[in-house]
């Protein structure tokens, strides 16, 4: 479930079809939607935006109330935060939150992490975060759709006086204009400790190689031209770094 909360003024509240009024705004020109209800027919809306109009039932319960700001977690974003998210939810197939392989996991502890994983369980994106962590110990793993909205958000309304709340299972990000994000999440208690077992992991690496602009550009190049639903072979024979990808149809 996720939900968005926009600072637009209306004397009406109700509900609509998404999909057609989605459509409508995607394909229209116009810069302004004008909402107009029939005085004799209370159950249709006409939608108006530059020379495209569209009717639509309407139905004037509201069932959603958009909360105010509350949460047993109250932090304010910075810009390190809207980059992790956008990192871990490349990995992320946007397929519903049927298990925690489709959302992204938030570890609030001392520090919080922030981590997802791949459809097919081979690509693990991990960001450990500080100035947002809880006493309170709290995981929960939210859609990346929320996630995908919430970054939209973000782009365009500027990462400043944004505030993310956690309470119970729901995360909503608050914007200093008002607006707002909210995504219902399911608890992550039962989940494994991934980021602590690639720590372990780690322990025995051997030698950790930091990368620099010229092993990230090989990176770049490998990955402009190989099938993302294929492997990429990475060898280091002799000390040199090689990788060899399969480009995919055409």
């Amino acid at each position: 479930v996720t939900a968005t909360c926009l600072p637009f003024k209306t004397e009406f509240h109700g509900v609509v079809p998404g999909h057609p009024l989605l459509k409508l705004l995607k394909n229209s020109a116009g810069e302004n939607v004008e909402f107009r209800l029939p005085d004799g027919d209370r159950g249709v809306v006409s939608i108006i935006c530059g020379s495209s109009k569209l009717s639509l039932p309407f139905e004037e319960e509201y069932v959603f109330e958009f909360p105010h700001l509350f949460g047993d977690i109250i932090k304010e974003l910075k810009q390190d935060f809207v980059d992790a998210l956008e990192l871990c939810s490349r990995v992320v197939a946007d397929s519903g939150l049927s298990t925690w392989l489709g959302g992204v996991v938030f570890d609030f502890q001392e520090r919080l992490t922030i981590y997802s994983v791949g459809p097919s369980r081979n690509c693990i994106c991990i960001h450990e975060l500080d100035g947002y962590g809880s006493n309170k110990g709290c995981r929960i793993i939210l859609p990346v759709a929320f996630c995908k909205l919430a970054l939209s958000a973000v782009k365009m309304f500027g990462v400043e006086g944004c505030k993310l709340a956690v309470k119970d299972q729901y995360a909503i990000i608050y914007f200093s204009n008002d607006a707002a994000v909210l995504g219902r999440a399911i608890s992550g208690d039962k989940l494994p400790d991934l980021a602590a077992r690639i720590d372990e992991s780690l322990e025995d690496a051997g030698e950790l190689v930091p990368i620099g602009l010229s092993l990230r550009d090989v990176f770049n190049r490998a990955a402009s031209m190989w099938d993302p639903e294929g492997d990429c072979l990475l060898t280091i024979p002799d000390g040199v770094l090689k990788l060899r990808a399969k480009g995919g149809p055409g």
